[in-house]
């Protein structure tokens, strides 16, 4: 263990708390995805509102939820998110009007933008440069497997018992998350007495800034083409929801996998070159990706997302080890919200111009809108893999450079 760090009693349970509370985000987002048109029928009016509330209050409010992590340490920051998701689905859950349900929502996304960054810095704060790859690809991982149960719990949520229960569900997760972090989180530790959001003097470090745009650009990569995917099954290929949830599941399993032996490959070929194999990968599977749309083939779509999502999986955890590791353990809160931001930077950007390929219907569209979204995503890959060798051949940060931030 490195000096100073205060070695967590049961480090494989804590770690499972704290990619728990990373797994609710995706939950309560991808379970509520689907219950739009429910609310739009109770509602009445644009009821993708109650959704962007909360990932803009989530967004929003990341950087303060790291600076708070830094003044008042992780566990307690966890605590007080978990509580804050706990009552504000319970409210959202039995909102006696729109209002109240947007106000909720908005708790929610506070909630959540204490919750990711503290449970990142914990485990920087609980993990040594050894563990921590594994400890930070499977809080990745637990991301995309709850991306991948979300739909399915919401639509048999849905079915039963309607958008309120889409809500309540959230709390079970709340609570055992909490009695995870109240066993196993250990009370010290290290934080700084000041509570400022202090941007400027990380991204002066320059292993930690292009950690951010390969972050940026693999992730604006990833969102945009599933968004255009999603899209495409259903609207170009006139398949119904559920086929075409079916025909998509290879992008978040995918995605698993390659955050799952992103560890290894750091582990054979060392951080730099694992990065940069794995945004190759990425960059590969996305021209596959606009190969599949201009034969038209499902199975060769379903194929040609394997290799995407593999990459873009083991590059997010590759590209948050970097920049963890570029870091002090003193900026720990700040760091993880910078990086959790940019990834949320980087979905709405690829969401917004792949995405806009659909304003206009179809048949205006000269090629396969799948094709040209997927040759974009392959352009953000390439950036981004350029951006991989580029952050290889920086030298590590001086240790006096890393005490000045501290």
């Amino acid at each position: 263990m490195q000096r100073g760090m205060v070695r967590p009693p049961r480090p494989q349970l804590l770690l499972a708390a704290l990619s728990l509370c990373f797994a609710c985000v995706a939950l309560d987002n991808t379970k509520l995805v689907l219950a739009v048109p429910s609310l739009a029928q109770y509602w009445g009016g644009n009821a993708s509102w109650i959704v962007e509330t909360g990932l803009l209050a989530y967004g929003g409010l990341l950087l303060v939820g790291g600076a708070l992590v830094e003044r008042f340490g992780s566990r307690g920051t966890l605590l007080v998110g978990l509580c804050l998701f706990f009552f504000a689905s319970l409210g959202a859950a039995l909102a006696p009007s729109l209002g109240a349900l947007l106000g909720s929502r908005v708790l929610l996304g506070l909630g959540t933008a204490l919750m990711t960054p503290a449970s990142l810095a914990a485990i920087k704060q609980n993990f040594d440069e050894a563990e921590r790859p594994r400890a930070i690809a499977i809080w990745t991982a637990s991301f995309g497997a709850a991306a991948a149960l979300g739909p399915l719990l919401g639509g048999l949520l849905l079915e039963r018992w309607g958008w309120r229960a889409i809500f309540f569900s959230n709390t079970p997760f709340a609570v055992l998350g909490g009695l995870g972090i109240l066993a196993f989180a250990p009370h010290a530790q290290s934080h700084s007495h000041g509570s400022a959001i202090r941007v400027a003097p990380l991204l002066g470090m320059a292993r930690f800034r292009g950690a951010l745009w390969v972050i940026l650009l693999g992730y604006l990569a990833f969102s945009g083409l599933g968004f255009v995917v999603a899209q495409y099954l259903q609207r170009a290929r006139l398949h119904a929801p559920g086929m075409a949830s079916l025909l998509n599941l290879p992008l978040p399993l995918s995605m698993l996998t390659g955050t799952l032996l992103a560890p290894l490959s750091m582990q054979r070929w060392g951080s730099h070159q694992a990065l940069r194999a794995s945004q190759a990968l990425a960059c590969a599977g996305a021209l596959l990706v606009a190969l599949a749309s201009f034969y038209q083939s499902d199975l060769g779509l379903c194929a040609a997302l394997v290799p995407f999502a593999v990459g873009s999986g083991a590059t997010f955890a590759n590209a948050t080890e970097a920049a963890l590791g570029a870091i002090p353990e003193a900026r720990a809160g700040s760091a993880a919200a910078m990086s959790e931001a940019t990834f949320e930077l980087g979905g709405v950007i690829g969401i917004a111009l792949l995405g806009a390929l659909f304003e206009a219907p179809i048949g205006r569209v000269q090629a396969s809108p799948l094709g040209v979204g997927a040759s974009l995503a392959a352009l953000g890959a390439a950036g981004a893999l350029l951006l991989a060798l580029y952050c290889g051949t920086r030298p590590a940060p001086a240790e006096d450079s890393l005490k000045s931030l501290a």
